[in-house]
């Protein structure tokens, strides 16, 4: 898979993934009317539910993707399903992040007006950081898929190798 390949889908899961968190977060805040309580715990729950699958999905499907053309197949499903984890614990661990220190949200939200929408300001910085985090993400475990080890024996090739002691 050439650079500019991994490249889009890194971008794709990243404006995805800041589509979701945007889209969660401002639309159930409107929807529910909850304007004045962001970090509501409705929101916050099924945002984090929906993110964790969506970028757990996308992680498993391009990370298969990227083993399959690097290696002609692809050789573990239990690598390629472990590799979707790390997007997953970046998006998550950024995710608490935000969530525990407002500081982070209010460096995005502080780019609006005065008399914005507080959830407008949330669901922006959410956006931004999920954006990011996916890309982290997505780049570490897509360098991992890349390598093309062989399911073998817990020994490696290497000992077997070498010749008995005397």
């Amino acid at each position: 898979m050439n650079t500019l390949q991994l490249t889009a889908i890194l971008l794709g899961m990243g404006i995805l993934m800041a589509a979701v968190a945007f889209g969660v977060t401002y639309g159930l805040s409107a929807a529910m009317g909850i304007a004045d309580d962001v970090m509501d715990v409705r929101i916050t729950f099924v945002f984090l539910v929906v993110s964790a699958i969506v970028i757990y999905g996308m992680s498993f499907g391009a990370f298969a993707g990227v083993q399959k053309d690097s290696c002609g197949e692809v050789r573990s499903w239990k690598q390629v399903a472990l590799n979707a984890l790390i997007p997953l614990g970046f998006q998550v661990f950024t995710m608490i992040f935000i969530l525990a220190i407002p500081w982070f949200r209010n460096v995005i939200g502080n780019l609006f007006p005065p008399g914005a929408p507080e959830f407008a300001k949330t669901a922006t910085a959410f956006a931004y950081y999920s954006f990011w985090a996916t890309l982290m993400g997505g780049a570490l475990g897509g360098t991992f898929s890349g390598s093309c080890k062989q399911e073998s024996s817990s020994v490696p090739q290497t000992l077997m190798s070498l010749p008995p002691p005397e």
